[in-house]
């Protein structure tokens, strides 16, 4: 989990997905897909 900006990143563990989430209400942004579940770095849309 990081934050970038107003955003806060999750990677998630069991999932090839990066979710995208608002810092103050933890809101659902949007979801990133990716090739790898865990740690991972992905280009930004």
């Amino acid at each position: 989990m990081t934050r970038v900006g107003d955003a806060l990143m999750v990677s998630s563990a069991a999932k090839n997905e990066l979710w995208v989430l608002d810092p103050k209400t933890l809101d659902l942004l949007v979801i990133v897909e990716t090739d790898s579940t865990g740690h991972q770095f992905v280009p930004m849309p």
